[in-house]
């Protein structure tokens, strides 16, 4: 029997990227390099930042062209309240 242990958070989300069977959605690494410098570095000050853009990202692009409503998205992408704080701008 072997064991899985992962050390940090960054960790959990590559693995989660990596094993994930992504979306017709989702962006391309060429896309991501493009769009990334144009996302807003986490403010100073209080709590770090722990949710990873790209997920927001393909988690909006889901929601728009799907038309779920936000509760319903996927649990392969981060938490829906988390996604539409992104989205709405707040």
């Amino acid at each position: 029997m072997s064991y899985l242990f992962i050390v940090d958070f960054k960790s959990l989300v590559a693995l989660k990227l990596m094993s994930a069977k992504p979306y017709a959605t989702d962006l391309t690494d060429a896309e991501w390099s493009i769009l990334s410098p144009l996302i807003p570095k986490a403010k100073t000050g209080g709590h770090p930042r722990t949710v990873d853009m790209r997920l927001v990202c393909n988690a909006i692009y889901y929601q728009l062209k799907t038309g779920c409503q936000w509760h319903l998205l996927p649990h392969d992408f981060p938490p829906s309240s988390t996604v539409y704080f992104y989205y709405s701008g707040s």
